[in-house]
């Protein structure tokens, strides 16, 4: 039997279809680049969800016992994530269909993904979102940045041989088409598209998000100790610029 879903909060007043929204924070125990690193971060991404109203409930999905704990006390709705599908080479559809799957959802809510090391958060970029997915009537949307290296540059290396890995000829970097590079800063589709979308929650019908500049330059995804190093430092540097003012 399907688990029923508690509600935190009011979705809003869609009385057409009476669409909800669910936040869903993944959390898996292990980390290859940072060890316990969704533990470090747990509190500080949940409250960060927690802050946007429109979320009728918010979902934590891991394998972790600490985070487990962690929702008991704090009444967070979560569920035990098998470890089949709390392996580093799973993708994020397989831990949504596991989750949907799950739960009651209908056909036409949607699912927002909240990735834990992914440390710059913008709520405003989030209501946003809603707004567009609402108005335009969207069934997946999906955030999308610049390129840093343009895929027409780069070549593949095997025994000393050479191969590039788009044939073409251009030389000047104004003749090269513009491309960009999809980012979960901001990702949420609806229930009833699983299945359309590939393994990184995008599909042909996806609506592209494309994220500002100064968003661009805040974005932060700790992936390394290096990463984890730099955040710290920017943090740092933030807390004594306050004290100065």
């Amino acid at each position: 039997m399907k688990r029923q879903l508690q509600v935190n909060s009011v979705t809003g007043k869609n009385s057409l279809n009476r669409i909800k929204h669910y936040a869903v924070i993944p959390a898996r125990r292990d980390s290859i680049g940072i060890p316990f690193k969704n533990r470090k971060f747990f509190e500080k991404k949940f409250k960060f969800v927690k802050s946007i109203n429109f979320f009728s409930d918010i979902i934590v999905t891991t394998n972790d016992k600490f985070i487990i704990n962690k929702c008991k006390k704090k009444k967070i709705t979560y569920i035990k994530r098998p470890e089949k599908l709390s392996k580093s080479n799973i993708s994020i559809k397989s831990v949504f269909i596991d989750l949907i799957n799950r739960f009651n959802f209908t056909k036409k809510d949607f699912l927002w993904l909240f990735y834990i090391p992914l440390m710059y958060n913008s709520k405003s970029d989030i209501i946003s979102v809603k707004k567009i997915i609402d108005k335009k009537f969207l069934k997946s949307v999906c955030g999308f940045v610049d390129i840093k290296t343009h895929p027409y540059n780069t070549w593949s290396i095997e025994k000393n041989k050479i191969k590039k890995l788009h044939d073409n000829d251009f030389f000047r970097r104004q003749d090269l088409p513009k491309l960009y590079e999809h980012h979960h800063h901001v990702c949420s589709f609806r229930v009833d598209t699983i299945n359309k979308l590939n393994s990184e929650l995008i599909g042909k019908f996806t609506y592209p998000i494309l994220l500002n500049p100064k968003t661009q330059k805040k974005i932060i995804e700790l992936d390394t100790y290096t990463d984890y190093r730099n955040y710290l430092s920017n943090e740092k540097k933030k807390t004594q610029f306050k004290k100065i003012r």
